[in-house]
């Protein structure tokens, strides 16, 4: 609700005091809430924080397949930013292992092209931050 109106620090505020919750509880039923969190650290260019947030969420099998491809395209976006290129490719090669619709991925000396994207809203849904 805050991210939709833009209110960011009271979305940070909410997110955090979500995650304490659920460490004190030792809860690990919720992965999703840790994904969200470093999707809008993301969006606020805390990228070391997005990227543990993203790794964290990442570790935990109860992800469901939406919630890992956003959580996958947001840590290659943050390793991106943060000049992990390996860990950029690694991230591909997961995503293309979690979409049924697989894209296909070709290395050039300067860029990454990616072919055979649909053309529809769950994967725009996906790259959208």
């Amino acid at each position: 609700e805050h991210c939709d109106k833009k209110e960011y620090a009271s979305a940070k505020e909410m997110f955090d005091l979500a995650i304490n919750c659920l460490e004190e509880n030792e809860d690990s039923d919720h992965p999703f809430v840790y994904v969200d969190r470093g999707r809008l650290n993301l969006l606020l260019e805390n990228n070391e924080l997005a990227l543990a947030d993203l790794d964290k969420a990442l570790s935990n099998e109860k992800l469901t397949k939406s919630e890992k491809s956003k959580a996958v395209v947001s840590r290659m976006m943050t390793r991106s930013r943060l000049g992990m290129e390996s860990g950029v490719l690694e991230d591909l090669k997961l995503f293309a292992q979690i979409t049924d619709n697989k894209p296909i991925f070709e290395n050039t000396k300067e860029y990454i092209i990616i072919r055979n994207v649909p053309d529809c809203s769950c994967y725009e849904n996906i790259m959208t931050i």
